[in-house]
């Protein structure tokens, strides 16, 4: 198998990485049509971002916009703290409170992964039906019950009062994120997959996505676990099999 990062495909020379890649997969079992195995795919950087779109939610930039008076961070801890104005009202919708909870004016405590029941999709776009294991600490509400009741205090209530009637709706926007443990063909395997003739790399060296895989995220970054992790694994992953694998490609 095979993962690359998004961030890949925006070097100057990606296409001559692709081509590569694809070189690698005409020479292995990397793609098997006959046993329906792809073994690529991309990583991308912002998952949340792709969740958005999978419903049909896009982004515009943040010069696009007027400058805002009033700034949700919903779950957002990574984040470009100088697009958020110094005289804007900042609410941060989370847990774990993180740099978001920093900035915030108000915080409204939600539930944690562990703490709700959702649907996820992995790498490979494969809806995942989770179940709660802990029970909320405190008063917090899981996100859809903050956002339904500010809907309604906004005057414009959001159609959907429990879990079965909000996953109806994700049904009406998205129906294949409710076709659990399925992938659906996207059409990606045959536009990844396809020589494009290029073989110029320009033999720089693949900068890290993440600089400390440990902590990504407001909860490992408050583990005492991942801070171990962090002192005394992170400053040995240079010393690992990358070196073979750069050598391999610019070569």
């Amino acid at each position: 198998m095979l993962l690359t990062s998004s961030l890949t495909m925006e070097r100057s020379d990606a296409s001559g990485i692709m081509h590569y890649i694809n070189k690698l997969q005409e020479d292995t079992n990397l793609i098997n049509h006959d046993e329906q195995w792809n073994g690529f795919n991309v990583l991308h950087n912002d998952v949340g971002r792709i969740n958005a779109l999978e419903m049909g939610i896009t982004s515009k930039k943040p010069t696009d916009v007027p400058t805002p008076k009033v700034v949700y961070l919903l779950g957002a801890d990574n984040f470009r703290h100088e697009e958020i104005p110094e005289d804007a009202y900042v609410i941060y919708q989370g847990h774990t409170g993180d740099e978001g909870a920093y900035y915030a004016d108000l915080i409204l405590p939600t539930s944690s992964y562990l703490e709700k029941n959702g649907t996820y999709v992995n790498t490979d776009g494969r809806p995942q039906q989770t179940r709660a294991v802990l029970s909320a600490p405190g008063f917090a509400q899981h996100d859809w019950m903050v956002l339904r009741a500010l809907s309604e205090e906004l005057g414009t209530p959001l159609p959907y009062d429990t879990i079965d009637e909000l996953r109806t709706r994700l049904a009406e926007l998205s129906p294949h994120l409710i076709k659990y443990d399925v992938i659906e063909n996207s059409g990606f395997e045959q536009l990844a997959h396809m020589p494009n003739g290029e073989t110029n790399v320009n033999g720089t060296t693949m900068t890290e996505n993440v600089d400390n895989f440990f902590m990504t995220d407001s909860i490992s970054r408050n583990s005492h676990i991942m801070a171990r992790c962090t002192r005394e694994l992170n400053p040995l992953k240079e010393f690992n099999f990358k070196k073979d694998v750069q050598t391999w490609i610019t070569h």
